[in-house]
């Protein structure tokens, strides 16, 4: 499969994403395809959002195992939704009617909280539009107080396409390729209490294809205090709305904690579970041992100026 350049990529509607070779290009990210591996990598790497996964998983990939961080297959939702149009639109229509309405300098816990909504509309529906029109709208009478209705006539209702499927459905496509074709893969994610997503999402992949390649697993978890979590995203937001193509991938900051301690609960389940032997045993007929997997949790700490001495009498 060829690469396109990714960054033409421009996803208009979900129909748009139905397509296995523009996501594998995203995930690519302009890099060329690799033979297939004979003792390939997938680094599982989580972390609460903001906490500096990626400065860490490629510090440690290249100090501590010696491989290249940038011939990874990098699969992301972020870098999907960041190819939504309708997406980016929205967000930036938001932040500007936020900013014109209250004069938000800076951005407050609840103005994240509002410009957080569209992205789980965006990664979770199979509508053709994202849901990006009703979900903008409903945001949009809430911050200006007025009630125009956002509910569609049945009428008037354009019949969907059938059988269309979420950027998260996309994600797991992306994934079913990088493992037939042996890619070393990083998959960076979210862990949350409700699922577990190696057990239920990406180990049955991988033992789907154990005949055609068999992976190293390696577990990276991203920690940092909350507060330092905090000061990421704030410059995270910052820089996104200052780009030329301005849009916001907001994160609610109330929810940091949560998101913090869900990531590290799960990754030390996922630790006893995967280490002492449990999946070999609960799975009788895996190829995978527990010395197939490498867990490392890394503590991120906020880089701080350093200021200078005052001088005492």
């Amino acid at each position: 499969m060829s690469i396109e350049n990714v960054q033409s990529i421009r996803f208009l509607s979900l129909e748009n994403a139905q397509n296995t070779k523009k996501i594998v290009s995203i995930f690519a990210n302009n890099k060329p395809n690799y033979e297939l591996k004979p003792n390939p990598l997938l680094v599982i790497l989580v972390g609460s959002p903001g906490v500096g996964k990626t400065t860490k998983a490629k510090e440690f990939l290249e100090r501590e195992l010696n491989v290249d961080y940038n011939k990874f297959y990098n699969i992301s939702l972020d870098s999907l939704v960041e190819k939504v149009k309708p997406y980016r639109n929205a967000t930036k229509r938001i932040y500007n009617t936020l900013k014109n309405k209250r004069g938000i300098e800076p951005l407050t816990n609840e103005n994240y909280a509002i410009l957080s909504e569209p992205y789980l509309q965006t990664i979770m529906t199979n509508e053709s539009n994202f849901k990006i029109p009703h979900t903008t709208q409903r945001i949009l009478n809430k911050i200006t107080g007025l009630n125009r209705s956002t509910t569609k006539s049945k009428s008037k209702k354009p019949a969907e396409p059938p059988n269309l499927k979420s950027l998260n459905k996309l994600r797991e496509e992306g994934l079913i390729y990088g493992i037939q074709n042996g890619l070393n893969i990083l998959y960076d994610t979210t862990l949350v209490k409700t699922r577990d997503k190696v057990k239920n999402d990406i180990m049955p992949i991988l033992e789907t294809y154990r005949n055609e390649v068999k992976y190293k697993i390696v577990f990276i978890l991203v920690t940092a205090d909350v507060d330092d979590i905090k000061k990421r995203l704030k410059t995270r937001h910052e820089q996104m709305i200052a780009e030329e193509e301005p849009y916001i991938r907001a994160v609610n900051p109330k929810l940091i904690k949560k998101f913090a301690e869900e990531n590290k609960e799960a990754f030390d389940k996922a630790r006893t579970y995967y280490e002492t032997g449990s999946y070999e045993k609960e799975l009788a007929n895996t190829i995978y041992t527990s010395d197939d997997f490498l867990f490392k949790e890394i503590y991120n700490p906020q880089i701080r100026p350093v200021l200078p001495k005052v001088k005492t009498n």
